[in-house]
């Protein structure tokens, strides 16, 4: 169903499943990534190098990271720490394939940062002065250094 490099764009539908719309031969094709959450949003995409796409999304205040491998979705936990965490995702690969995620950690208001390396993923916070972190965008240097511009509603 998914073929290489295809356009896709993600959505959220409303039975509130994480849905990619795929463009192929001129028309819009469905399908579904996570049907356990209730109610997946804030998602993000980046496709790799091989033309499978990585999303990172918010789902039962959880950051859900998932990814497609051939015809199959697999989905993580990134990070589910009380209060709710993984609101308003961006995400980008490093040159290795390494996913990067900024979010919102919904309950307190900071933003945070996670990456995944040799397999584990590690967790920082990035900003935790107010309510701050929405509205963030994730950019990696040439060095796979991380660059997050975002929204501080404390100094607006």
């Amino acid at each position: 169903m998914f073929g290489y490099k295809m356009p896709r764009l993600f959505l959220i539908g409303v039975t509130e499943l994480l849905l990619p719309a795929l463009l192929l031969a001129g028309y819009w094709t469905h399908g579904t990534v996570d049907t356990t959450g209730n109610g997946d949003y804030y998602s993000s995409i980046v496709i790799d190098a091989y033309g499978n796409p990585h999303v990172s999304y918010y789902s039962d205040l959880k950051l859900m990271y998932a990814y497609m491998s051939g015809d199959t979705w697999h989905i993580e936990t990134v990070d589910s720490t009380l209060f709710g965490v993984g609101g308003k995702t961006s995400i980008k690969l490093d040159s290795d394939g390494n996913p990067h995620i900024s979010y919102y950690k919904v309950g307190s208001g900071d933003l945070m940062y996670a990456y995944k390396s040799g397999g584990l993923w590690y967790i920082e916070t990035v900003d935790a002065a107010g309510d701050v972190g929405t509205h963030n965008s994730l950019a990696l240097d040439n060095n796979g250094n991380p660059h997050i511009s975002y929204y501080d509603a404390s100094n607006d």
